[in-house]
Order: C-alpha cells, then structure tokens, then sequence
C-alpha cells in the first residue's frame, strides 16, 4: 500500500467525522428546542392536572333520594366539584362540558351525584347494557378513591 491510499483512508475518515459532527452540531439545537417546549407542556399539564380531594356530607337515614334528581336536602348539601379537566383528546386541558359532581355518604354507602351538561344533547346515544357491564362511550366520569387518605 503506498502513501496516497493510506492518506485517502484518513481523509475519508476525517471527512466522516467531520459530517458526523455537523450534523450533530445542527440537531442539537433542535432537540433542546424540542425537549424544552415538552418540558413546558407536561409543567402545565401538572399544574391544571392536580388531583383534588372530594369532600362528602353524611347523609341523614333515609337519604339521599336515589331519583336522578339532585334537589333534595342530601344532595344540597353536599360542596360541588366542577373544575375537571379532560383525559381525551387534550389530556389535561380543561373540560369542554360543564360537569358538577356532589358526594354523599352513609353508614353503608358512598353516593355520587352527577350533573353533566351537553351542548350537543341531541347526539347522545343511550346504549342498554346488563348491570355493571362496561359500554363504550364518547364520555366516561371517574371516581377513583384511595382509602389510604
């Protein structure tokens, strides 16, 4: 091997690096871009998504009324929790519906009020399923709890 193929071994490899650097040198700042607006994305996902604790009015014997109304005494009572936020399509941001969601509880159950408004009320779909079986829907509320708290 003579000296001219040795040093175009070597340029061939400087020029590699050199490119390699390049283009790492020109990506860099897009990634930092990049990392720092997901950054302040999921900051403010967490700031609107912070969980809240649901206070709980004990019920009288005999209530709440179990009527799909909200008026009586029980339910009345009981504070009203509205700010939710949405999981889907926007996790996070807040709710497009208005939603009040009221909890009471008795020496033998934890009862949960819904109110849920709809401006589209026209397109709901009722969809008749057996008890306790899951159905699929554009809307779904959650009530986790936690008895550690």
């Amino acid at each position: 091997m003579d000296n001219s193929q040795v040093d175009d071994r070597h340029g061939d490899a400087q020029r590699l690096l050199l490119a390699a650097a390049t283009a790492a040198l020109l990506c860099t700042p897009l990634a930092l871009a990049e990392a720092q607006e997901s950054s302040a994305s999921a900051t403010a996902a967490a700031t609107r998504a912070r969980p809240a604790i649901a206070l709980a009015v004990r019920a009288q014997p005999g209530s709440p009324d179990l009527d799909g109304k909200l008026d009586d005494a029980a339910w009345q009572a009981a504070p009203v929790f509205s700010d939710f936020i949405q999981l889907d399509p926007n996790e996070g941001e807040p709710a497009t519906e208005r939603t009040e969601i009221r909890v009471v509880y008795s020496d033998a159950a934890i009862y949960v009020g819904v109110r849920a408004w709809d401006s589209q009320a026209d397109r709901i779909v009722a969809r008749l399923t057996r008890r306790d079986e899951y159905s699929a829907s554009d809307w779904t509320i959650g009530a986790p709890g936690s008895s550690f708290r």
